[in-house]
């Protein structure tokens, strides 16, 4: 997937049931269509994909819960070999809605995943990147050559800087090695 994947540290995986704690109960879960793992089972990126005759705000809606549940997922596991724990943890994520791509950072601090799974909230700011340009109409999609070239260039830009969550979350404090650029 445009070299998010590297084959050998980290896969893809399709309609992956993540588990989330919501209002003291264990046994929900979150479906992210795809999802991004690395070898050690810490979920990187996740991706949701809408169909455009449906609620736009559908995919943003589980984008966001696919990260709080992915944020649970990952302090779990890295809890296992004795990481630290994270306060805040930021989930990038990937909402497609019909062939148009939104960006989203997610931060999911130690407090929201307490609430979320306490059956509270408290507020939470997401950061979300749409892909602009001048002339591009949204029943045109990826048709539009300027829109396409831009929405490829926004997959490389996220790409850079979910590395850098990603090395957060793997307590790296440096790129992942199959990640460094040139």
């Amino acid at each position: 997937m445009m070299g998010y994947d590297d084959g050998a540290r980290r896969f893809l995986l399709s309609n992956c049931e993540i588990p989330i704690t919501i209002n003291c109960d264990n046994r929900q879960s979150a479906i992210a269509q795809i999802a991004l793992m690395d070898e050690s089972g810490i979920i990187l990126l996740i991706v949701q994909i809408n169909n455009p005759h449906t609620n736009a705000g559908a995919a943003e809606t589980r984008a966001i819960a696919s990260a709080v549940a992915a944020a649970q997922n990952n302090s779990k596991i890295r809890g296992e070999p004795g990481l630290p724990a994270l306060s805040e943890m930021t989930i990038p994520c990937i909402g497609i809605i019909g062939t148009q791509p939104y960006f989203y950072k997610v931060p999911v601090m130690d407090m929201l995943s307490r609430c979320i799974a306490a059956g509270t909230g408290i507020p939470t700011q997401v950061l979300k990147c749409p892909v602009i340009t001048g002339s591009w109409s949204i029943s045109e999609g990826m048709e539009n050559a300027e829109f396409r070239f831009k929405a490829l260039q926004y997959y490389e830009s996220f790409k850079k800087s979910a590395e850098q969550c990603w090395s957060d979350m793997l307590g790296r404090g440096q790129q992942p090695a199959a990640l460094q650029l040139a």
